[in-house]
């Protein structure tokens, strides 16, 4: 059975990331994302509510993308929650480490083709289809 994430969580500290990925977002059908752009809104946007998905800039401010995921683990909703991180740097040692730990990484700038094909990688059971109005 494949589930149409319905509630996107996208956490960007970088004002022109996170409109391109709104942007891109907006082109899926079915979703309802929310965009906070800095890790600690993401924190408690996490704890207030459970998405289906979350992309998360691997740099941000204070607190890492990683380092977000490790820390909702410890809360106990990590499992919760499906995971993408995006990054404008691929080649950096952080997202190489990111990688060998088997997350998913999106280059900038957030595209649906690159969502899809990520979660279609990650083995999740997720189905995402464009809107008619992008097509």
């Amino acid at each position: 059975m494949h589930i149409i994430p319905k509630a996107i969580l996208l956490v960007d500290d970088n004002p022109d990331d996170l409109a391109a990925g709104q942007r891109a977002l907006a082109q899926l059908e079915g979703v309802q994302v929310t965009s906070v752009d800095n890790p600690y809104a993401a924190m408690d946007a996490c704890q207030d509510y459970r998405y289906d998905l979350i992309i998360l800039d691997i740099y941000l401010p204070e607190l890492s993308g990683p380092k977000i995921v490790s820390l909702l683990s410890s809360f106990g909703s990590e499992g919760n929650h499906c995971f993408l991180f995006v990054s404008g740097n691929a080649e950096s040692k952080l997202v190489r480490h990111v990688r060998k730990q088997g997350a998913e990484v999106i280059e900038k700038p957030l595209r649906p083709e690159h969502i899809r094909a990520a979660l279609a990688g990650s083995g999740h059971s997720f189905e995402i289809r464009q809107t008619e109005k992008a097509r």
